[in-house]
């Protein structure tokens, strides 16, 4: 659950978080698992009250290959 700049609770499902948590990795962006919480709902947000921002912490590491 997260909360609208209202301080209006936004409830999304596992599957929703699942998804945001996965398409930033494909791209190479790791975000820490709660951060997928306002992404999912940012998502959910914006479909009815145009755009939104999400800030979302990331924990992979990317260190030199080899």
């Amino acid at each position: 659950m997260a909360f609208t700049d209202e301080a209006m609770p936004v409830a999304v499902d596992d599957e929703a978080i699942s998804a945001e948590h996965r398409w930033p990795a494909a791209e190479g962006v790791l975000l820490e698992p709660r951060s997928a919480v306002g992404v999912a709902v940012a998502r959910a947000e914006a479909r009815t009250s145009g755009a939104l921002v999400a800030i979302g912490t990331a924990t992979g590491l990317k260190g030199p290959a080899g």
